[in-house]
């Protein structure tokens, strides 16, 4: 079958189950290499094939929203207590999350405040490196055994950043709040999912080779309510 509309066109080639298919990724890239010469010579680029295997494909599809809390802590549940029980099912293979990441400290740096106060990239760097290492406090000597003593003090607050002194001038200290905004976020901006125009967070599941799509299907939706009994009441967990 194939699809063309301007600009674009997708040819889809279904073979026997019997065909092997590295075979008939050569067949295919011996057919494109010899049609070449017959195609436009505005084509920017040679046309690009890959296999594609309906057993990969999604079986089940999760959004998760919430009008109550930051689409960071959303993921973050997503990824941790019902990641966890979805791996338990028998014939679920494969989960992958999109539509947002884990909840993280953002600090967006002001270039004209840095120059203003002669600090570099790499002054901030090792502030913010030196505010967030974990290393022994001491160490403790019990019946011929000795114990390392570690006190995990890393910055975890929007006003202890802001608070973390990165240089000083003139005898004064240089806070990072006087050269950045800092808010709290997720680790990466640049995703986004949406459901009806609301941030929500995607769970694409996937089998395992050999299982049942409908046997795995039924199990996963069979947990589901024992998964919403489990997570925070203002998230809402759709199919």
């Amino acid at each position: 079958t194939s699809q063309s509309t301007e600009g674009r066109s997708q040819i889809v080639l279904i073979f026997s189950l019997r065909r092997n298919i590295h075979g008939a990724e050569s067949d295919v890239e011996a057919a494109i290499q010899a049609a070449r010469q017959d195609m436009p010579a505005s084509l920017r680029s040679n046309p690009q094939y890959f296999a594609y295997n309906p057993s990969e494909a999604p079986i089940l599809i999760l959004a998760l929203t919430s009008k109550t809390l930051p689409i960071g802590q959303v993921y973050n549940v997503a990824s941790t207590i019902i990641y966890q029980k979805l791996l338990q099912v028998p014939g679920v293979g494969e989960i992958d999350i999109g539509g947002s990441s884990l909840p993280a400290i953002r600090i967006d740096l002001d270039p004209r405040q840095l120059f203003n106060y002669g600090i570099g990239l790499e002054d901030v760097r090792a502030a913010i490196a030196a505010a967030n290492a974990n290393s022994p406090k001491g160490a403790l000597s019990f019946g011929g055994r000795r114990y390392q003593i570690y006190v995990n003090d890393a910055a975890t607050r929007v006003r202890q950043y802001r608070k973390l002194i990165i240089a000083y001038r003139n005898g004064a200290a240089v806070r990072l709040g006087s050269v950045a905004k800092i808010t709290r976020g997720v680790e990466n901006v640049q995703t986004l999912g949406l459901l009806d125009g609301h941030r929500a967070v995607a769970m694409i599941i996937r089998k395992q080779p050999d299982a049942n799509v409908i046997a795995t299907v039924d199990r996963i939706k069979a947990l589901l309510p024992t998964i919403r009994a489990s997570i925070p009441p203002g998230i809402d967990l759709m199919v």
